[in-house]
């Protein structure tokens, strides 16, 4: 099963995640959302998106030349589905172009493919002005984390439950990140981990495909 987000950055008690999605396989929640934060003063502060839960890097969302998404009306996404209700592939759109506060993207377009068999692609198509300084895809789980193949690959989760994340033609390497100090600030009583994927050589005109089954 999969679920994915668009609308606006302005929503009551928004979290900037325009774009995230949620995988459901086996019985497990292999890429999920984070959920939300334990309120405190802090959480309808100004300090808000400092909160990992309340801000893109706590979700499966890129950050672009260095920027997560923005709060705010302007900041948005529109979806477009394909597929629901019959026997086949089900795919989902994303225009996640107008949820970042970067002048150099001129697009960013997110398409999530469902087979059949359960095997979800996720394929990120980039453009740009000039070529970008920085771009991280970003992943997040509350499952064990392996980073196999000298980072060519991702083990998530474990046992007859596990599931592969791979590149498919975009060269560059994954890595993993547990926040653990920062995950205490959640309702879920496990460690959050952000899987992230730096592509060797971000260009102006960037596809990055990625598999998880």
């Amino acid at each position: 099963t999969v679920a994915a987000l668009a609308g606006r950055n302005d929503v009551p008690h928004n979290h900037n995640d325009i774009g995230t999605f949620i995988y459901h396989r086996r019985g497990r929640l292999v890429l999920t959302d984070p959920g939300a934060p334990v309120y405190t003063a802090k959480t309808f502060s100004p300090r808000r998106y400092e909160i990992l839960f309340c801000r893109s890097l706590g979700h499966s969302v890129p950050i672009v030349n260095g920027r997560e998404q923005k709060a705010g009306s302007r900041f948005h996404g529109t979806m477009s589905v394909e597929g629901l209700g019959g026997a086949g592939e089900k795919s989902a759109v994303i225009d996640m172009t107008r949820a970042y506060d970067e002048p150099t993207l001129e697009s960013l377009r997110r398409r999530l493919t469902l087979a059949p068999g359960g095997q979800l692609t996720i394929e990120d198509t980039f453009r740009f002005s000039r070529k970008p300084r920085a771009l991280e895809e970003g992943f997040v789980t509350y499952e064990p984390v392996r980073v196999v193949g000298g980072g060519r690959a991702v083990v998530i989760g474990k046992g007859r439950g596990a599931a592969r994340l791979k590149s498919q033609g975009c060269e560059g390497k994954f890595a993993a990140r547990r926040f653990v100090e920062e995950s205490r600030e959640g309702r879920h009583e496990g460690i959050l981990t952000r899987i992230v994927f730096t592509p060797a050589s971000p260009s102006r005109n960037l596809r990055a495909t990625f598999t998880v089954s």
